[in-house]
C-alpha cells in the first residue's frame, strides 16, 4: 500500500542512484573512459535491470480486463431488495460498495452501514440523514444518548431468568434514571441489560410483507439469546434499536463476510439471498431463499472479468472466486436439488463453470460439491471432467511434495495432508457414483499414502 511503500521507494531510489554513480566512477577509473562516456555506459547497463524486471513480472501485475472489486461490490448491493439496509464490517465488503454507489450510481436506494463505524457518534449522525434514494435509518436514539463516552457498551447482567421484551430492554439501557444503572454487588453505575434473553414481537402484517406473502414458518416473536455475551457494543445496541423501530418496513441484511460476533445472535433468522443474509421473521438458520438467490446469481450478478481467458487473478481475488464457487453456486445448487428444482440446479452449476472457468480458477476442494451435484443430476461426463481436474491438480501437488528432502517435506506436511484428504474424498465420491473413474488414480494414490505412512513411522 502506498503509505507503507512510498517512503521506502524513495530510499531505494537514492541508493540506486548511488549505485549508478559508483558504477560510472568505476568505469572511469578502471576502464579509462572519460566521465561522459562512463556515465552513459553505466546508465544503459542499469536500464537493462528494470526492463528485465518488467519482462519477468508484468504478467503477475497486469490487472487489465479485471474488474472484480467493482463488480463484486455491486453484487452485495444486488443481493438486497429495494430500499434495504445492509450491514458490513470490513474494508473489502464496504469500500467497493461505496464506490459502486458513489461513482457508478449502482443501487443508491440501499444504505450501506458499517458496524465498525457504527460505534462512533459521528457515523450514527450520518446514518440518521438521507443519502441519495435511501431514507434515514430508523434510529430512535437521540445524540445525547449515543454521544461518544455515553453508552459505548451495555453489560449483559441477567437479574431474571425470564426473557424480556426488546423494547423494554432498550428503554432500560437508554434511561438516565440512576436506579437503572445499579448492578447488585457493584458500586459503580453502569449501563446494562437485566436479562440475557430478549424477544421481539413480530407484527403479522409487516412480517408477511417482508416474506412476500409466504407466511409458512413465520414466527410471532423472535428470540434473541445473549447468553455467553458479556456486553453489547454501541453498534449492537443501535442495530437492535433499528430492528425494533423498523418493524420490517425496510429489508435488513448482513453481508455474508461479516463476522458472526456482530450478528447479535440474530443468525437463526438469516436467509441467504446472495452475498447477504436477510433478517426474516422465521427460523431460517441461514437457509437459501432459492427464488431470490437464483435470480440474483443468474441474472443480476457480474463477474469482474474472471471468466476471460488469461486474465490475471491474484491470491486475494482467487480466494474470493473460490468462496463464490462454494458459498454461492454450490450452496444454491444444493438447495435447488433439495427442492426438486433439478433443471435450475443444473443451470447454476453450468453458470459456475462458465464464469469461474478452471483455467482461471483452478479446481480444488471447493469444486468437490460441484462434481458430486453433477452426478446427482445425472451429468456423468461433466462430473468426470470436474473430478479429473481436481485429481490432476492434487496428484501434481502430491508428486511435488514427495520430491522434497525430509526437512522440506516436514515444512509442508499440512498442505500435503490436506491434498491427500481431498484426493481421498474424490475416490470415495466416485466409488459411490462411478467406480470406473478411480482406476486411473487409485494405485498411484495408494503408493503415495503408503510412502507418507512410511515417512511418519520414521
Amino acid at each position: 500500500r502506498d503509505y507503507a511503500y512510498a517512503g521506502s521507494f524513495y530510499a531505494f531510489c537514492i541508493w540506486i542512484g548511488f549505485g549508478v554513480a559508483a558504477l560510472a566512477k568505476g568505469l572511469e577509473r578502471y576502464g579509462k573512459l572519460n566521465p561522459v562516456i562512463a556515465g552513459s555506459v553505466a546508465t544503459v547497463l542499469c536500464l537493462l535491470i528494470p526492463i528485465q524486471m518488467a519482462g519477468q513480472n508484468w504478467d503477475d501485475h497486469d490487472r487489465s480486463g479485471r474488474y472484480v472489486c467493482r463488480d463484486f461490490g455491486s453484487n452485495y448491493l444486488e443481493s438486497c431488495e429495494p430500499n434495504a439496509i445492509i450491514f458490513t464490517n470490513g474494508d473489502n465488503d464496504t469500500f467497493p460498495l461505496w464506490y459502486a454507489q458513489e461513482v457508478e450510481g449502482v443501487r443508491t436506494d440501499v444504505r450501506v452501514c458499517n458496524t465498525s463505524y457504527l460505534q462512533t457518534d459521528w457515523y450514527i449522525d450520518q446514518m440518521k440523514k438521507q443519502a441519495y434514494e435511501s431514507a434515514p435509518l430508523p434510529i430512535t436514539w437521540t445524540r445525547d444518548q449515543y454521544i461518544q463516552g455515553t453508552r459505548d457498551a451495555a453489560y449483559v447482567f441477567p437479574l431474571t431468568k425470564d426473557s424480556i421484551d426488546l423494547n423494554t430492554a432498550l428503554n432500560f439501557v437508554r434511561s438516565d434514571d440512576p436506579k437503572f444503572k445499579k448492578i447488585p454487588g457493584i458500586n459503580q453505575e453502569l449501563d446494562y441489560i437485566p436479562a440475557d434473553k430478549l424477544y421481539y414481537k413480530v407484527d403479522s402484517v409487516a412480517g408477511a410483507k417482508i416474506l412476500g406473502g409466504k407466511t409458512d414458518g413465520m414466527v410471532d416473536q423472535m428470540m434473541i439469546n445473549l447468553a455467553g455475551k458479556n456486553a453489547l457494543g454501541k453498534q449492537e445496541l443501535t442495530i437492535l434499536d433499528m430492528l425494533q423501530t423498523n418493524n420490517f418496513e425496510r429489508p435488513m441484511y448482513y453481508a455474508i463476510t461479516v463476522s458472526p460476533d456482530q450478528f447479535v445472535n440474530l443468525d437463526g433468522y438469516f436467509e441467504q439471498t446472495g452475498l447477504a443474509y436477510q433478517v426474516v421473521p422465521k427460523n431460517a438458520n441461514k437457509a437459501v431463499n432459492t427464488d431470490k438467490m437464483y435470480d440474483n446469481v443468474m441474472n443480476k450478478f457480474k463477474w469482474g472479468g474472471v471468466d476471460k481467458p488469461g486474465v490475471y487473478i491474484d491470491e486475494n481475488v482467487m480466494r474470493m472466486c473460490k468462496s463464490y464457487r462454494m458459498m454461492l453456486f454450490n450452496k444454491l445448487a444444493e438447495a435447488l436439488v433439495r427442492e426438486g428444482k433439478n433443471d435450475k440446479a443444473l443451470e447454476v452449476l453450468d453458470k459456475c463453470m462458465q464464469v469461474l472457468p478452471p483455467e482461471n480458477v483452478p479446481l480444488d476442494y471447493t469444486a468437490l460439491s460441484t462434481g458430486e451435484l453433477y452426478y446427482v443430476l445425472g451429468q456423468k461426463e461433466k462430473a468426470e471432467e470436474v473430478f479429473a481436474g481436481i485429481a490432476e491438480n492434487m496428484m501434481r501437488n502430491i508428486n511435488w511434495y514427495f520430491r522434497l528432502n525430509p526437512m522440506q517435506l516436514a515444512s509442508v506436511e499440512s498442505e500435503l495432508l490436506q491434498d491427500m484428504q481431498i484426493m481421498n474424498q474424490i475416490l470415495l465420491i466416485n466409488k459411490h457414483y462411478n467406480p470406473e473413474f478411480n482406476k486411473k488414480y487409485q494405485e498411484e494414490f495408494d503408493n503415495y499414502r503408503m510412502a507418507y505412512e512410511s515417512v511418519g513411522r520414521e
